[in-house]
């Protein structure tokens, strides 16, 4: 019996003790390559939490907060195809826009922080809320939002939105 327990619990032990082995993936062979970045890897998941905090103080329009999040030489790229460059603009911009509406049942699907191989550091955000103009309109939005960021600041967004329908 001794010898019956002894051999089960040297098989239990290997059987334990191996691991599958991980198949290398072959990279695939693209139609068409990046031309901007090609290869990153998750990053400061707290750049996540930086982007997050800016969005809370948008939503309670404490701008004075939020556009500490910027750097001097920030870029917006508005969901409508049009941009403002530099600090003082984005703020002239998100002043006038963000203070006429209120953001309601603001929710966030996915956000993570990646970085490239040549390291450049963004958050993808995707997230949907409804707008309510000073009229009381209401309108479903959903964006898709990348964040880069630079020093600890925000560099660039670029957002694509769409009106829920």
């Amino acid at each position: 019996m001794k010898k019956l327990i002894f051999t089960f619990s040297i098989l239990l032990f290997i059987a334990c003790d191996s691991q599958p082995k991980q198949e290398k993936v072959a990279a695939p062979d693209y139609i068409y390559e990046a031309t901007y970045l090609d290869t990153f890897t998750l990053d400061d998941q707290s750049n996540v939490l930086l982007v997050q905090e800016m969005h809370k103080h948008l939503i309670a329009k404490d701008f004075e907060k939020a556009f500490s999040y910027l750097a001097d030489e920030i870029v917006f790229s508005n969901g409508d195809g049009t941009s403002v460059e530099g600090k003082e603009a984005v703020i002239e911009f998100i002043s006038e826009n963000f203070s006429a509406v209120n953001i309601n049942n603001y929710q966030v699907g996915v956000n993570f922080s990646v970085q490239g191989d040549n390291g450049d550091q963004w958050v993808l955000l995707w997230d949907n809320a409804e707008l309510e103009t000073p009229n009381g309109d209401k309108t479903n939005f959903t964006w898709m939002e990348a964040f880069q960021l630079k020093d600890g600041k925000i560099v660039r967004m670029n957002q694509f939105a769409k009106p829920v329908l």
